[in-house]
């Protein structure tokens, strides 16, 4: 049994997303208002980051919609949903190397064992 199941009953477990849902409305609400104030500016500079480093990569979901539909952000969007496509090792190192810079830095990841990276 995993920490997570043996502490859903408990109060801990209750405090603790309590919290979470407390600080993740903050840090939506700051990532709309950024996004609302700098958004075309933070696609553009994030697209010429990657095209500097020869990243593939592709904008996707709200954003793709907001840059076709908007030109832009879509008003009240709190994220930007990129892709990059990694072809070897080398497009691997580059990544690792914006996200040691801090240039950029990777959210979340999906993992399939049987395919490797899903998303």
């Amino acid at each position: 049994m995993d920490l997570k199941t043996k502490l859903k009953g408990s109060v801990f477990y209750t405090i603790y997303f309590s919290i979470r849902k407390k600080w993740a409305n903050r840090w939506d609400v700051r990532s709309k208002n950024t996004l609302k104030k700098d958004g075309s500016a933070i696609l553009c500079e994030l697209e010429d980051i990657l095209n500097s480093y020869g990243i593939s990569h592709f904008f996707d979901f709200g954003t793709l919609l907001g840059i076709v539909r908007e030109n832009g952000i879509i008003p009240g969007d709190g994220d930007i949903d990129i892709g990059v496509i990694i072809n070897s090792n080398d497009d691997k190192k580059k990544i690792e190397q914006l996200e040691n810079n801090k240039t950029i830095r990777k959210v979340r990841q999906f993992f399939i064992e049987k395919y490797g990276v899903a998303e």
